[in-house]
């Protein structure tokens, strides 16, 4: 299932050394969350979901992974693997707390995600 799952810029430094990243939970389109938000365009909820798993977090990060469903008016999941680079589709951050908008990083970027963010790649 394809889970968007909010990430310190810390544990993505930590990806971009090991390849993998484990975080524990994430958020899912589900048939009922869909319901929730009254909307059935793809790209609309889509959006909606990265606004909700980005609510508290300057990343989300966006995989195909296995997941367990806790709360399918939420869309709240239990991940059950790690992201790498096979699984990953986008990245998505926000330069601060404060902006509003996310900016789109490909599943390639991630040395492009780590400057965005202020952090060396060198």
């Amino acid at each position: 299932m394809k889970i968007w799952m909010p990430c310190s810029p810390h544990q993505l430094v930590a990806f971009a050394q090991s390849g993998q990243l484990e975080l524990p939970t994430g958020f899912a389109i589900t048939p009922e969350w869909a319901a929730v938000v009254d909307d059935d365009d793809e790209e609309f909820l889509e959006d909606a979901m990265l606004d909700q798993a980005g609510t508290d977090a300057t990343l989300v990060v966006v995989a195909e992974l296995p997941g367990t469903i806790q709360n399918p008016e939420t869309g709240e999941v239990v991940v059950e693997a790690a992201a790498t680079n096979r699984n990953l589709r986008a990245f998505f951050a926000k330069s601060d707390a404060a902006d509003e908008d996310f900016s789109w990083f490909g599943p390639t970027e991630t040395a492009n995600l780590l400057d965005f963010l202020g952090f060396s790649t060198n």
